[in-house]
């Protein structure tokens, strides 16, 4: 009884006014009722939404009940999500965050989905690293981690690139109905002990 009400309060910290995080090029901050016309073009692209373990949507109204199921998550305290807005445009291109958190293990799950003209322009570098070092510091994970589509060869090289090691294989974890088949998954780590190395 007295550890759940450590760890309530150790979380009613972290998940009271939602953190905000400055890099050079963006903010990251909460997602919006009025981010939903952004987040159709990233949500509605098929190519984007490959690997993610979601189906592409083709309505603003799908894109708000998401928004309101990472919102509802977030009160729970499962679920740290961020958009990710342009500071140049004041355009959400992305998001990134926790889509599985557990404080009281200290350990956070990172998800992603970034808009297609964004790609390979190091956004996701400078985000991941921004989040990793909030994740560390101010959350004090001990652990992050990420579970990957094997053909997602961008993505593993991404976080290969933020550091993280690659720990093993869950084999034909993933069924494409589309085409009949199955594929691996990439299980990927990063540990507070290896940003002293």
């Amino acid at each position: 009884m007295f550890m759940e009400r450590i760890c309530r309060e150790e979380s009613a910290e972290v998940f009271g006014d939602f953190p905000i995080i400055k890099t050079k090029r963006f903010i990251l901050r909460n997602i919006l009722d009025s981010d939903c016309y952004d987040l159709f073009y990233i949500f509605c692209n098929k190519e984007v939404m490959k690997y993610s373990g979601m189906s592409s949507v083709n309505s603003i109204e799908q894109v708000k009940r998401i928004i309101r199921k990472l919102n509802s998550f977030y009160l729970k305290k499962t679920t740290l999500m961020w958009a990710i807005e342009d500071k140049s445009s004041g355009k959400v291109i992305g998001d990134c965050g926790f889509i599985n958190l557990n404080l009281s293990s200290k350990r956070g799950e990172i998800g992603y989905l970034l808009k297609k003209d964004y790609w390979k322009k190091g956004v996701m570098t400078e985000v991941i690293s921004a989040i990793l070092d909030y994740s560390f510091k101010q959350l004090e994970l001990n652990r992050v981690q990420a579970s990957i589509d094997e053909r997602n060869i961008g993505s593993i090289k991404l976080l290969k690139g933020c550091g993280f090691k690659k720990e093993g294989v869950l084999r034909e974890y993933i069924y494409d109905k589309e085409k009949d088949k199955y594929s691996n998954l990439i299980l990927l780590s990063k540990l507070k002990s290896d940003t002293l190395i």
